[in-house]
């Protein structure tokens, strides 16, 4: 008896949720540049695609839309999505922006479309009744929402979650540090549970975006206050800060993702070819698989056939970050090369003829390879081990 009212139990919260589908991925770039075709055209998942966001300054509502492909948002399993400022939902700019927002959705022919709104908690309710002006004005679409788990206690949520199709639960986000030493994960896995706990006991039709994502932080290197974020890696002179990850661990994704089969996920974002701070699908489809890649770094010569050797470093299960450091041993020291990408040469005797016994290499994105050097003369070390 047991035994049915569980596969009962889990049958229902499956039909609830939409569980048992392959999670689809948002797609954020603002900039749609041929990799980022490339790979939403490749995935055949769900996509949930950012399509316009609004501002609204001086009682006008200001619309920059992202150059997503037409053919893309023709077809049938992606949502487009668009990004609001909660805070101006005012009774006197209401209907304004009900109307703004109305006319740019028309210009896509996406039958489904996603609010993502920073609504504050005491906005609930005007966000719904705005929402139920908004849909009179679009009735053959379906609609969603993004929230936070601030929003699922509160009364006026039934009835914004009520005028959906369903609910998009993001359970990540960023408290910017103030210094160096604070918390700054991007994911809390005991809160992600409690939110995703809170959501399946409301009963109502929801999805959970989780992240493959994180972003470089940066902190200034004498007062240990925050400077400044970015989604890729960039030079921040390191003798002026120290930059670390917002944490994204695997371990932690993996537990989520085991505790709610019943849920339906999405993933924050799609991974681009060459984004060094995106976990590769490869990643993404073992922690789907109930598994959680061991991450790693490897390093290997590769002749080409014409006296050139390359030095190539591959990393897996880890986001594109920092660097590692190589030992290279030679059967002789002598030798032409050549280094790339930000490659240095660490080895105390750096000589022009002498090869390097020691380089730090830039990491190259999850599941990713790149050419740290160039040896000429079939050069090739007889020995190469990865720092840890």
């Amino acid at each position: 008896m047991k035994k049915l009212w569980l596969w009962l139990w889990l049958t229902a919260m499956t039909a609830l949720s939409g569980g048992g589908a392959e999670p689809g991925f948002y797609v954020w770039q603002r900039v749609w540049t041929p990799a980022v075709e490339a790979a939403a055209a490749a995935c055949p998942r769900d996509l949930y695609v950012l399509a316009a966001e609004f501002t609204w300054q001086s009682g006008r509502c200001q619309v920059d839309r992202a150059a997503v492909p037409a053919s893309l948002l023709r077809r049938d399993r992606v949502t487009a999505v668009y990004r609001l400022n909660g805070r101006r939902f005012e009774p006197a700019s209401a209907a304004a922006v009900a109307a703004a927002v109305a006319a740019e959705m028309r210009r896509v022919p996406c039958r489904h479309l996603q609010l993502d709104v920073d609504c504050p908690e005491n906005k609930l309710a005007e966000y719904a009744a705005w929402l139920t002006r908004l849909k009179t004005q679009l009735p053959d679409r379906r609609f969603s929402v993004t929230v936070l788990p601030c929003h699922l206690g509160h009364a006026e949520f039934r009835q914004l979650a009520g005028l959906t199709e369903y609910y998009v639960l993001q359970v990540h986000s960023l408290h910017v540090p103030a210094t160096v030493n604070d918390d700054c994960r991007l994911l809390r896995r005991e809160e992600a549970a409690a939110a995703i706990d809170r959501a399946e006991k409301l009963g109502l039709p929801f999805k959970v975006a989780l992240p493959c994502y994180t972003y470089q932080l940066n902190f200034d290197r004498v007062t240990g206050r925050f400077a400044g974020l970015n989604a890729e890696p960039r030079a921040y002179p390191p003798e002026q800060y120290v930059a670390r990850l917002a944490e994204v661990d695997l371990t932690s994704l993996h537990d989520i993702l085991s505790r709610s089969p019943a849920c339906s996920w999405i993933w924050f974002r799609l991974p681009v070819g060459g984004e060094r701070l995106v976990l590769s699908r490869t990643t993404i489809a073992a922690l789907e698989h109930g598994d959680v890649p061991k991450p790693k770094v490897q390093a290997e010569c590769r002749a080409d056939g014409t006296g050139r050797v390359a030095l190539l470093v591959r990393s897996d299960a880890r986001f594109g970050y920092g660097t590692v450091d190589l030992d290279l041993v030679w059967p002789q020291p002598t030798g032409e090369f050549d280094l790339f990408g930000g490659t240095k040469n660490l080895s105390d005797n750096r000589v022009f003829g002498v090869l390097p016994r020691q380089l730090r290499v830039q990491l190259p994105g999850d599941g990713e390879e790149c050419k740290a050097a160039v040896f000429y003369g079939g050069c090739q070390p007889t020995k190469i081990e990865v720092k840890p």
